[in-house]
Formats: C-alpha cells, structure tokens, sequence
C-alpha cells in the first residue's frame, strides 16, 4: 500500500515518490535503460500498468487490465515484454503521445498458456527473448520486435494495425489449484479455487472435479474461498483484493445428484467488493450471515448478504501491542496483524488475536465481549528470545520484532478441537516454529482473570521440530499433522482426555509417547513454494451411514483423496 520511492544513487537521499490511487501491492518494476527515455514501469496487483517519468515522478501512461505479474525491457529502451498470471505474453513499443509523454503500444501477443509467466529476460540485440514458465524456459524470434528506426513513434505517426496473434500448442485447459481447499461438513464434495480466477466444486469420494460454480476475472489468482453450507453460500478472494459471494445455481448438499460432465449453470453474485488490503483470511459464521475479513492491519466485519460493514464497539484498549482504534470503514485497525477463529464453545462468538492478547466478540454485532485489557497469552519462552512485545521499549529493535511478528501471524493457524485450541506459529529470525495447547476455557469473556498460560503437553514440545503442518482432529485427543518428510501422523494428548483404542492407543508415560505413522505424500504434490495444499476430510465410511477420516491433496489441478489410511499405523521412530 506504500507508493514507489526514487532514491539517487549518487545523492543517496530520496528524490521522490511515485503514487497512485487504490496501491494493492506490486507485481513487477523495470526502469528504461535507455538514457533518453526517462520511464519507469511499474505493474500493479489489481492489473494496472503504468509508466512514470523518473526525474519528475508525474505519471505518463496508464494501462488497465494489463496483469503483468513479471516484465523485461529490451537493452536499447525500445520494447517492453510482459508475462500474466494466466500465461498470456505481451509485446509493447515505447512510444510518444503528442504531449511527449512516454507511451506503450501493444504489437504482438502470445495467447493460450495458463501456467503464470514466472520469468522473462531480452537478447542483448533486443531480437529474442526469453520465458520461464513452470519447468521449461522457451526462445521467442517474433519479427514485431525488429524496428525500421531507433527514433520513438509518436501517436500521429502509428498506424492503427490489428495486434498479432500466436497462440503455443502445448497450452494447458486446466489451471492449478491455488486456494486451500473447504471441505462440506458431510465429506462429499470440496471447494477450490484456481490461478484462472475460477472456483471449482471436487468430489471427495473420487477426487475428480464436478464443476465451475462461478467466477471472477480471468488474470486473478483465487486466494481463499470459505463455504456457507446453512445458506448454499460460498464466499472467495483473489489476489487483486477482490471479494465475491455466490449462491451457487446448485444446491451444494444434493451434489451427489450432480450428473458427471454436465455443465453447471452460473452462480449468482449477490456481493462484489474490493477490500483495502491484502485479504489474509475469511472466516463465516455458522448462520453465514456474517462475515469476519482480515487483511493486513485491517479488520472488517461485514453482514451478509449486503457487504454492510459493522461498526465496532470497543471496551476500550490498552498497551502497544494490538493497539486498536475504528477505521473508517467501521473495521479495527490494529498495530500488528491479527488471527480469528471461530469460539470453541458458543458459535455466537469468535476469537482475535493479536500478538499476545485474545478478544471476543459478538458476531452479531461486533461487540467486544472482553474486558479492556482481554486475555493476555503467557506464551512460554527460551531465554534465547526477546521478551513479550507488551514489555519492549519503543526502539529500532521493537520495530523490527514486530515486522516478524506480523509474519508469523500472517501464516499462523488455529485448530480447535474438543475443549482444546492448538496454536502453531511459524519460525521467525529469533525463533523455531512453537505449537501451544490453550484450554477452551481459557476463553471465557466473564471470567475474572485476564491473563492464561498455555497448557503443559510435552508431545507437543517434544515433537514440534518434526511437525511440518497442522491438519487437525480425528477424536477428542487425536490430533493429526505432516511431519517434515511428508508422512500423515497422529499423536494423543495426554491434557485433553483418553487416547483412541481405534487408533491404537492407551495413555503412554510422557517419557514413552511417539507418534504414529499412517500414510506419506509425494513431494511431486509440492508447490513451487514447497508447500503441501492439503485438508482433512471426513468422508463416509465402509459401514452404511458410518464416517471416517480422510486427507485429500492438491495436485496441480487435481485432487489426490487418501481413504482408509488411519486404519494402518506404526510407531514413527525419531
């Protein structure tokens, strides 16, 4: 959301900023390296393409809809070559208007690829370039880029000529999966959205894809999808900070009634909206009625069906961290970012967080149910870390703890389970990735305490330099995770209850507990990130109206449904 700053190299001081209206994020920058073309190119998230003059930061040449997620300019300032998240290239020729300003003008296109352009690179003669996309790099000679003159055009003089066309053979029709997947409380079908902009319904029984049940723009990435099953209501973002909501033209409990190959009628949109930020996470309420947004220092509740933003009503807030005051919007603007859950014992609630502070509110309507100060999460600490930012002097270090701060909440997780919440935050520069146990009773806005330790469970400290990712509960006591060399395991918790006989297990000494192993997942499932995009399911089970448990990962555009697996187990050595 900041505007692109100048720096000389030579002064070594700012000479000034480059701004524009609505800044979401910015995909891609390249300076002209021609010394009398006085442009820098700028590609915004939300697909706007623009050129600044660099010595006066006043903006020459706007473009919309241009989604150039990388781009490239050629050694002698001429041309610029663009690459989309759905794989589109785009050809421009630096031009002139008939003010001077500096101008692009689109000569040739390369259509049909929807794997993201990941890369581009220029010849030194400005005649070929260079793609990158998933894993193969491709040459292109396309004759557009050779130039009868070294002068720029200027508007008067360019003829108005059809854009040239090429489209690639080896093109895909499916394009990859890019959101978590929401799986429907009953384990029949999953929600899924795409690098298309697409949101697609998947069978959990047989992992094949049903159908489109709506969409957004086509150069958008589906970020987060979340899933109204009271309302047959789905909710999804993208990465231009776009939120729809959709009814879905099925009823998305009869899907099983759904006719394989047959074309599912469109959805009807009834909420469209940009939100400010980045949208991090969505979390719906059990009546889907309400919708909590969490963006990037910025969080709104909106009713729904309208998009109506509440207002909040504070109990008032103290301290540095989660410092929180009413934006404009009605939202709550905190210091640092934030993580919401819904309430483990009454769905009429949820949970903020932010840093070491938990709050409650109402989602009815967005009333603070804590005290001044909330709960206060006494997270125990190594000695090698910093102390509780609650207890940090304001300083350059404080400042630079809290920027990693909003990194691990940013991709921290909660699991709530039967009378029991697993946090797990990620690792940091100060610290490995930490797992903590918090009691559900812990998070009760009427009791008189305001501060709550984590709860003393030694599997959880002991295994978490192997636990990759949280996937969540199977029993009361049974928590399943991926551990580091992408085996599906379980543990008990021995805070919480029992252990499963089903699963194999009595309570064992705190000395003698080990995890155990049930089933593996290819690496080849891995993202370009090295991120596993996988969800546990309960699916129906052998015996007639029975459930099990299942896990279904993303591949590619694909879903890989592993049923049965928790029946087989091993102790998982060290």
């Amino acid at each position: 959301m900041h505007p692109v700053t100048i720096w000389g190299n030579e002064e070594q001081q700012v000479l000034g900023e480059c701004v524009v209206v609505a800044n979401n994020g910015i995909d891609g920058m390249a300076f002209n390296p021609n010394p009398d073309i006085n442009a820098l190119v700028v590609s915004y998230n939300d697909g706007r393409l623009c050129i600044f003059d660099y010595f006066t930061m006043k903006l020459m040449f706007l473009m919309n809809e241009a989604y150039a997620q990388t781009l490239a300019c050629s050694s002698d300032g001429h041309s610029l070559v663009t690459g989309s998240c759905r794989g589109m290239i785009e050809i421009f020729s630096f031009d002139q208007d008939y003010d001077g300003n500096i101008i692009l003008v689109s000569i040739y296109r390369i259509d049909g690829l929807y794997d993201p352009t990941e890369s581009l690179a220029f010849s030194l003669d400005g005649l070929r370039f260079l793609d990158i996309h998933g894993q193969r790099c491709r040459v292109w000679e396309p004759a557009a880029l050779v130039r009868k003159n070294d002068e720029l055009q200027s508007t008067s003089d360019a003829a108005n000529l059809p854009i040239p066309l090429a489209r690639t053979a080896d093109s895909s029709e499916d394009p990859e999966i890019t959101s978590p997947l929401e799986i429907s409380a009953n384990g029949r079908y999953a929600i899924a959205g795409t690098q298309r902009g697409e949101v697609r319904l998947f069978s959990i029984a047989d992992g094949t894809e049903i159908g489109t049940l709506y969409r957004h723009r086509k150069c958008v990435f589906i970020t987060k999808v979340a899933l109204g099953e009271s309302r047959n209501l789905i909710i999804s973002a993208d990465d231009s900070c776009t939120i729809l909501a959709c009814e879905p033209a099925i009823s998305l409990r009869d899907t099983t009634r759904q006719i394989r190959g047959q074309k599912i009628p469109e959805g009807r949109i009834i909420l469209n909206r940009r939100f400010d930020g980045v949208v991090v996470r969505l979390l719906l309420n059990t009546a889907a009625d309400r919708l909590l947004v969490t963006g990037h220092k910025i969080t709104e509740l909106w009713a729904l069906p309208s998009g109506e933003s509440l207002p909040l009503k504070l109990s008032g807030i103290k301290g540095d961290v989660a410092h929180s005051r009413r934006s404009e919007s009605g939202g709550l603007t905190t210091s640092s970012a934030c993580v919401a859950f819904q309430h483990p014992t009454n769905e009429d609630w949820f949970v903020l967080i932010a840093g070491d502070t938990a709050r409650i509110f109402n989602w009815a309507d967005y009333q603070e149910l804590t005290s001044v100060d909330g709960i206060l999460l006494q997270r125990p600490m190594s000695p090698l870390e910093p102390a509780s930012p609650r207890e940090l002097k304001v300083s350059s270090e404080y400042d630079f703890i809290s920027q990693q701060s909003e990194k691990v909440f940013d991709r921290s997780s909660y699991h709530v389970g039967c009378g029991t919440i697993i946090e797990t935050l990620p690792s940091t520069e100060f610290a490995p990735p930490k797992l903590y146990e918090w009691p559900a009773a812990l998070f009760n806005p009427h009791s008189s305490k305001i501060s709550a330790s984590s709860a003393i469970e030694p599997v959880l400290n002991d295994g978490s330099h192997v636990i990759r990712s949280i996937l969540g509960f199977i029993s009361p006591s049974t928590l399943v995770f991926l551990d580091t060399n992408l085996w599906v395991c379980s543990i008990e918790l021995q805070s919480v209850g029992k252990g499963d006989e089903k699963l194999g297990g009595s309570r064992l000494p705190s000395s003698t507990i080990s995890a155990r192993r049930h089933f593996f997942a290819l690496s080849e499932w891995c993202n370009a990130s090295g991120i596993i995009n996988c969800s546990l399911a309960a699916v129906p089970g052998m015996a007639l109206q029975s459930m099990d448990h299942g896990v279904a990962f993303v591949n590619g555009h694909r879903l890989v449904v592993m049923k049965g697996g928790f029946q087989f187990s091993e102790i998982a050595s060290e």
